[in-house]
């Protein structure tokens, strides 16, 4: 993935578009660290995990130097009702890239704000209807996001150690 955010902008916030320079596709999204939504957007796109699955399959099919992340515009934190000014400017950004529309883009919802427009699969369907896990499944959903596996795991164990070590 190409990141084209200028080091002043890394802990800025604001609406950012990844695009697909191939097929001209956006994912819009709005952030208060520019560069640390970069590095998780690149993370789960590297790993397969990506939550918009559209986008996903697109990056296995053309590749990671086929996407651009830029800034699309910078919102001050300082300003007032700052979190209603950045979902709202998200949403015009999301509607005038139509980027929910699968043809156009990758965002799942019409609103930054709603989960108007997900579709959820059959097995998601059945757990938000309160289906219970067994203790089987509860015990390997815990064992496969411990340590470096987890999705926000910032240290390696051996890293985890060496601060041990010191203290």
């Amino acid at each position: 993935m190409i990141y084209q955010v200028p080091k002043e902008y890394n802990n800025s916030a604001g609406i950012y578009c990844i695009e697909n320079t191939i097929s001209n596709k956006k994912y819009i999204g709005s952030t208060t660290a520019f560069r640390k939504r970069f590095s998780k957007h690149f993370f789960e796109l590297s790993k397969g995990i990506h939550p918009s699955k559209h986008m996903q399959s697109s990056y296995k099919k053309y590749g990671s130097s086929s996407f651009q992340f830029k800034v699309l515009e910078v919102i001050d934190e300082s300003t007032p009702d700052f979190e209603r000014i950045l979902l709202n400017t998200e949403n015009q950004y999301i509607r005038i890239n139509k980027s929910n529309i699968n043809k156009y883009g990758y965002n799942l919802r019409v609103s930054a704000e709603s989960n108007y427009g997900i579709k959820h699969s059959k097995d998601a369907k059945t757990r938000i209807k309160g289906k219970k896990l067994s203790a089987d499944t509860k015990k390997k959903m815990s064992i496969s996001r411990q340590g470096e596996k987890h999705p926000s795991a910032q240290l390696s164990n051996k890293q985890v150690k060496e601060i041990k070590i010191l203290l």
